[in-house]
């Protein structure tokens, strides 16, 4: 499988990953991260990022193409946090990027550093990682931002839902997938 950067300044490069790995997981589509990208390219200027359950890590490679100055990927899967870290050196990206092979949970759990913006795709068949969802903003800079994407009509029991501090900003829907983007006040 082959995945393409979509614009910035890698736009146009390509990820590759195993056919193995190609069936492990379901990368987000190109229309999909060009409109998330597209609502948050203010946002990306200069952030950290996290992306959780990265899969290919195509959604932080775009980030990092459209001004992102770090990314933190998240990948249990050995393989596929291996193929990050190759991507990253054809990318000639590997000083802006840090690959933790390791559980969502454990990460969220350890982490010592703060994000400006968080990407977090979790298998839509996963409703125990949908339940990290309310707790991700403890890994966020004030003013940060959350992307959750899952699957269209899941029943998830803790979804993140508007309060006293945090604002949804967008809510997309692309076929089974809905991506609900939220900024965190802390006060």
């Amino acid at each position: 499988m082959r995945l393409r950067i979509v614009s910035g300044s890698l736009k146009g490069r390509v990820l590759s990953l195993s056919a193995k790995d190609n069936q492990h997981f379901r990368p987000t589509l190109e229309r999909v991260r060009e409109a998330v990208l597209e609502i948050l390219k203010y946002d990306l200027q200069g952030s950290i990022v996290a992306d959780l359950c990265a899969g290919s890590g195509v959604m932080g490679f775009e980030m990092l193409s459209r001004g992102a100055v770090k990314v933190d990927f998240v990948e249990k899967e050995r393989r596929l946090s291996a193929q990050i870290t190759k991507n990253a050196a054809v990318l000639k990206a590997e000083q802006r990027v840090q690959v933790f092979c390791t559980d969502v949970r454990s990460f969220i759990d350890s982490a010592q550093k703060r994000y400006n913006l968080i990407f977090f795709d979790p298998p839509y068949n996963s409703s125990e990682l949908a339940e990290l969802v309310p707790t991700l903003h403890d890994l966020l800079l004030p003013q940060g931002i959350v992307v959750y994407e899952r699957r269209r009509h899941s029943q998830e029991k803790k979804s993140l839902k508007e309060e006293k501090n945090n604002v949804l900003i967008d809510k997309r829907v692309f076929g089974d997938t809905t991506v609900e983007i939220f900024r965190f006040l802390n006060y």
